[in-house]
């Protein structure tokens, strides 16, 4: 089996190979370039150079061929099999004196360039697809999307499908068919639409949907695809709930009778990242405001498990879908999470606050992270992990234009085996440490806190002459309250008399007497420890617990009533209901009913079509918790 292989390059014009597991710089494989492209299955690698684009074969690290080039490319593309090359420049002056396209298609045997296209669509990419098996060339236009025979380009186009504002496509096999997917924008009156046909049949589609206010629309297909995600972006958020815009997600699954069954995955806020597993037909997607929610759906679109951690924005599936990696780089803190699919359990957290590509070996054994100077001119360098955290490899660069793991056909390494206690250790381990990290944090946070003399237990030896500053009131009334404080906290059983509302500590387990006038109770723990009063605390919680679940609402039992409306926890429901035993029951009653009347006129709104937002229909699920409070204010 071949090893995994590393590239990297700086602006130095050095294109490095690194082999693993040492991950040291292979013998005459250092070649010149700014800009690279692996093939799919990575057994090539296009480096450019200026006026050169530089075919490698990886395996020797050899050059294979050399296209003579005369412009920059922006974008580089192999076909399925290697035989053919897409480059495609940006439209310039240049291009219009020479009256020569900048959509090029080359032979990667020979050099030769067999065909040259105008195109004006920088923003729209891919513009060009091949077939599976390298005998048809899809290639975009703004109003068709036009088939062309490789072995006679020369020819024209062979099949065209005619479509006005076509602004995205997508040309794939799906079994023993060919599939093609148009996204096509609509107008102020007129919805975009999102169609699929059977090529060559461009009659009726097998998918059609019309949808209002959306710009974009790109097709995320699952492994087999059998089953394939809708992404579709609007610039503004009609509901004004967002500022950057909108984003929905939908799911399309082909069904027996070669129709697609269209369903919205039901996600409303912002939607973060989504991503299929490469082996199985589920997906998963990050989406919410941080910390964000990660959540698996199966090949039904119902999802089936949540995982936990930290903030996190994107994700990162192994070629062999058995590990995945969340991570949270960006304008959050940093940090990656690294989960056994198989065990659907947490192995390692990798506390890096700097990151630009990641991404797992084919191998699915190392994990690397690199900061790039496209994205961050500071720090630039890579780090190598294995799966379990390990580092392998750092290397820093004063400039660092791309980092990567080669690519490679599904089969080419053995399959990753780990035990069950492995992991188990593992999740051990990470626990441990994610529990030292959160006393280390919570000890430095109270090493920052100002604690005064008396709380640490000190006495304050005052010196017999005082000055003005300590006989003025100001500082009198401040010392007093202090005392005050102190009183409330040492707290003790037994009677005794206080001043007006300071209530005295008596002669029985109470620290101090109290002075004064007025009779005060003083209540409290005494000489206790901090661990027994916390367990007196959690023994109360859960007598209120219990309280809650015995109790009963209009005949259903409580725990039903919580499960079935589900808006608050239950430590939410008793944090409320103890807030509102301290104020006037009548009070709260009135403000409860107001509320409940709101909620009736967005009812009737509902009732009407009116559309609401997302404030108003929570509000609305909120009623019956209203209801039941009232219900037990008056009881």
């Amino acid at each position: 089996m071949s090893k995994p292989i590393l590239f990297t390059h700086c602006t130095d014009q050095e294109f490095n190979f690194l082999e693993a597991p040492s991950f040291t710089k292979l013998e005459s494989s250092t070649y010149s370039g700014q800009k690279y492209k692996f093939s799919k299955d990575g057994k090539f690698v296009a480096i450019y150079d200026p006026l050169n684009l530089v075919i490698v074969n990886t395996q020797n690290q050899k050059r294979h061929s050399t296209l003579k080039m005369y412009h920059t490319p922006y974008v580089i593309e192999f076909s399925p099999k290697n035989n053919y090359l897409i480059t495609f420049e940006l439209y310039s002056s240049k291009h219009k004196k020479e009256s020569m396209g900048n959509l090029a298609i080359w032979d990667t045997k020979s050099g030769k360039e067999l065909i040259r296209i105008q195109s004006y669509q920088k923003e729209i990419w891919p513009q060009a697809i091949f077939s599976q098996d390298e005998t048809l060339l899809a290639l975009l236009n703004q109003s068709s999307v036009a088939f062309y025979n490789l072995k006679c380009l020369n020819i024209g186009p062979i099949k065209k499908k005619n479509q006005k504002g076509i602004r995205n496509f997508d040309f794939v096999q799906a079994g023993n068919e060919l599939l093609l997917y148009i996204f096509s924008k609509g107008g102020k009156t007129v919805g975009s639409t999102a169609e699929i046909f059977v090529y060559p049949e461009f009659g009726t589609p097998v998918f059609s949907q019309t949808l209002m206010n959306s710009d974009k629309m790109s097709i995320y297909w699952s492994f087999n695809k059998r089953c394939a995600l809708l992404s579709s972006s609007s610039d503004i958020d009609m509901t004004g709930n967002r500022y950057y815009g909108s984003t929905n997600l939908y799911w399309l699954y082909r069904q027996s009778n070669g129709k697609f069954k269209f369903q919205n995955v039901g996600i409303t806020e912002t939607i973060h990242s989504f991503k299929w597993n490469p082996v199985k037909n589920e997906f998963c997607v990050i989406y919410g405001s941080m910390p964000a929610k990660k959540i698996l759906y199966d090949d039904l679109c119902e999802p089936y498990f949540e995982f936990g951690g930290g903030s996190r924005n994107d994700q990162s599936w192994s070629s062999d879908g058995k590990f995945l990696a969340f991570t949270g780089f960006g304008n959050l803190n940093g940090g990656v999470d690294i989960w056994s699919m198989e065990h659907y359990k947490q192995i390692k957290f990798l506390d890096e606050s700097f990151g630009s590509q990641y991404g797992w070996s084919e191998d699915s054994k190392f994990f690397y992270i690199a900061v790039v100077r496209e994205k961050l001119k500071v720090d630039n360098g890579y780090k190598i992990f294995t799966t379990f955290g390990k580092l392998v490899k750092h290397e820093q660069f004063d400039v660092l234009v791309d980092a990567r793991f080669c690519p490679a056909i599904k089969g080419t390494f053995e399959p990753v085996e780990i035990d069950e206690e492995t992991i188990k250790t593992a999740n051990r381990t990470y626990q441990q440490e994610k529990k030292k990290k959160e006393l280390n944090k919570n000890n430095e946070q109270n090493s920052n806190l100002f604690i005064p003399s008396f709380k640490k237990g000190r006495t304050t030896q005052q010196s017999s002459s005082i000055g003005k500053k300590e006989r003025h009131p100001m500082f009198i009334k401040k010392k007093k309250k202090l005392k005050v404080e102190q009183v409330k906290k040492e707290k003790g059983r037994g009677r005794g008399r206080g001043r007006g509302r300071v209530r005295g500590r008596g002669r029985g387990r109470g620290r101090r007497r109290g002075r004064g006038r007025g009779r005060g109770r003083g209540r409290g723990n005494g000489n206790k420890n901090e661990k027994e009063i916390q367990k007196e605390n959690e023994n109360n919680n859960q007598k209120n617990r219990q309280n809650l679940n015995n109790m009963s609402f209009d005949g259903m039992p409580n725990k039903e009533f919580l499960s079935y409306f589900g808006n608050y926890k239950q430590d939410e429901i008793i944090k409320m209901q103890k807030e509102n035993d301290k104020k006037d029951p009548q009070k709260v009653i009135r403000n409860l009913k107001k509320k409940i009347k709101e909620i009736n006129a967005l009812k009737k709104k509902k009732s009407n079509k009116q559309k609401l937002n997302n404030a108003q229909k929570t509000k609305i699920k909120q009623e019956p918790i209203y209801k039941y409070e009232i219900h037990r204010l008056k009881k």
